[in-house]
Protein backbone atom coordinates (compact mmCIF):
# COMPACT_ATOMS: atom_id res chain seq x y z
CA UNK A 1 0.00 0.00 0.00
CA UNK A 2 1.14 3.32 -0.80
CA UNK A 3 -0.51 7.14 0.74
CA UNK A 4 -0.11 9.40 -2.18
CA UNK A 5 -1.92 12.55 -1.69
CA UNK A 6 -4.98 11.86 -0.10
CA UNK A 7 -5.67 8.19 -1.90
CA UNK A 8 -4.59 5.42 -0.45
CA UNK A 9 -3.37 3.24 -3.63
CA UNK A 10 -3.74 -0.44 -3.14
CA UNK A 11 -2.16 -3.39 -5.71
CA UNK A 12 -4.28 -6.64 -6.45
CA UNK A 13 -3.12 -9.27 -8.35
CA UNK A 14 -5.42 -8.40 -11.29
CA UNK A 15 -5.98 -4.16 -10.62
CA UNK A 16 -4.72 -1.23 -9.26
CA UNK A 17 -7.07 0.76 -7.25
CA UNK A 18 -6.95 4.16 -5.76
CA UNK A 19 -9.21 4.51 -2.27
CA UNK A 20 -10.72 7.36 -0.64
CA UNK A 21 -11.49 6.72 2.99
CA UNK A 22 -9.40 4.35 4.16
CA UNK A 23 -11.86 2.99 6.50
CA UNK A 24 -14.34 2.78 4.63
CA UNK A 25 -12.15 1.60 1.37
CA UNK A 26 -14.50 3.95 -1.10
CA UNK A 27 -13.00 2.91 -4.54
CA UNK A 28 -12.51 6.31 -6.48
CA UNK A 29 -10.71 4.68 -9.38
CA UNK A 30 -9.54 1.26 -10.34
CA UNK A 31 -7.84 0.14 -13.74
CA UNK A 32 -6.44 -3.11 -14.78
CA UNK A 33 -2.34 -4.14 -13.31
CA UNK A 34 -0.26 -4.00 -16.45
CA UNK A 35 0.93 -7.61 -15.84
CA UNK A 36 0.18 -10.50 -14.43
CA UNK A 37 1.85 -10.75 -11.00
CA UNK A 38 2.65 -7.50 -9.67
CA UNK A 39 5.04 -7.37 -6.81
CA UNK A 40 5.43 -3.69 -5.74
CA UNK A 41 4.48 -0.29 -6.46
CA UNK A 42 5.82 3.18 -5.99
CA UNK A 43 4.96 6.84 -6.78
CA UNK A 44 7.26 9.69 -7.52
CA UNK A 45 4.97 12.64 -7.12
CA UNK A 46 3.18 12.18 -11.11
CA UNK A 47 3.52 8.19 -11.96
CA UNK A 48 2.71 5.18 -10.44
CA UNK A 49 5.79 2.55 -11.09
CA UNK A 50 4.60 -1.20 -11.06
CA UNK A 51 7.10 -4.20 -11.02
CA UNK A 52 5.56 -7.25 -12.07
CA UNK A 53 7.57 -10.37 -11.45
CA UNK A 54 6.31 -12.93 -13.93
CA UNK A 55 7.37 -10.56 -16.75
CA UNK A 56 10.24 -8.86 -15.01
CA UNK A 57 9.21 -5.64 -16.56
CA UNK A 58 8.86 -2.15 -14.73
CA UNK A 59 5.99 0.26 -15.58
CA UNK A 60 5.22 3.46 -15.55
CA UNK A 61 1.39 4.21 -14.95
CA UNK A 62 -0.72 7.35 -15.14
CA UNK A 63 -3.02 7.24 -12.10
CA UNK A 64 -5.50 8.98 -12.97
CA UNK A 65 -6.62 6.44 -16.27
CA UNK A 66 -4.12 3.41 -15.87
CA UNK A 67 -2.34 4.34 -18.98
CA UNK A 68 1.38 2.83 -19.37
CA UNK A 69 3.63 5.44 -20.04
CA UNK A 70 6.84 3.36 -20.10
CA UNK A 71 8.10 -0.22 -20.05
CA UNK A 72 11.37 -1.43 -19.51
CA UNK A 73 12.50 -4.94 -18.48
CA UNK A 74 15.17 -5.02 -15.31
CA UNK A 75 16.35 -8.62 -14.32
CA UNK A 76 15.63 -9.49 -10.78
CA UNK A 77 19.42 -10.72 -10.15
CA UNK A 78 21.60 -13.88 -11.01
CA UNK A 79 20.14 -17.43 -9.38
CA UNK A 80 16.44 -18.03 -8.44
CA UNK A 81 15.37 -14.28 -8.04
CA UNK A 82 12.12 -12.83 -7.85
CA UNK A 83 10.63 -9.28 -6.87
CA UNK A 84 9.18 -8.56 -3.61
CA UNK A 85 8.50 -4.78 -3.16
CA UNK A 86 9.38 -1.22 -4.74
CA UNK A 87 10.41 2.43 -3.73
CA UNK A 88 11.30 5.89 -5.35
CA UNK A 89 13.67 8.41 -4.18
CA UNK A 90 15.72 10.95 -6.11
CA UNK A 91 14.87 9.78 -9.63
CA UNK A 92 15.86 6.07 -8.75
CA UNK A 93 13.71 2.83 -8.19
CA UNK A 94 15.04 0.68 -5.86
CA UNK A 95 13.80 -3.24 -6.15
CA UNK A 96 13.46 -5.82 -3.31
CA UNK A 97 15.03 -8.84 -5.45
CA UNK A 98 14.51 -12.18 -3.43
CA UNK A 99 16.01 -14.95 -3.73
CA UNK A 100 14.50 -18.53 -3.32
CA UNK A 101 14.77 -19.97 0.00
CA UNK A 102 16.92 -23.55 -1.83
CA UNK A 103 19.11 -20.85 -3.86
CA UNK A 104 20.79 -19.96 -0.73
CA UNK A 105 21.74 -16.46 -1.92
CA UNK A 106 21.59 -12.92 0.05
CA UNK A 107 18.63 -10.86 -0.99
CA UNK A 108 19.26 -7.36 -2.73
CA UNK A 109 18.28 -4.17 -3.37
CA UNK A 110 18.65 -3.27 -6.95
CA UNK A 111 18.80 0.71 -7.74
CA UNK A 112 17.45 1.48 -11.15
CA UNK A 113 17.69 5.16 -13.27
CA UNK A 114 13.78 5.63 -14.18
CA UNK A 115 15.06 6.87 -17.48
CA UNK A 116 16.41 4.12 -19.35
CA UNK A 117 15.67 1.01 -16.85
CA UNK A 118 19.29 0.33 -15.97
CA UNK A 119 20.76 -1.24 -12.73
CA UNK A 120 23.09 1.12 -11.43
Amino acid sequence: MKIFYSFLVVIFINSISLVTNAQQWVIVNEFPSPGTDPRGLAWDGELLWNVDDASNNVYSINPTDGTIIQTFVVNPGTGSRYFEGLAYNNGYLYAHSVALFAANLPNQILKIDVTNGSVV
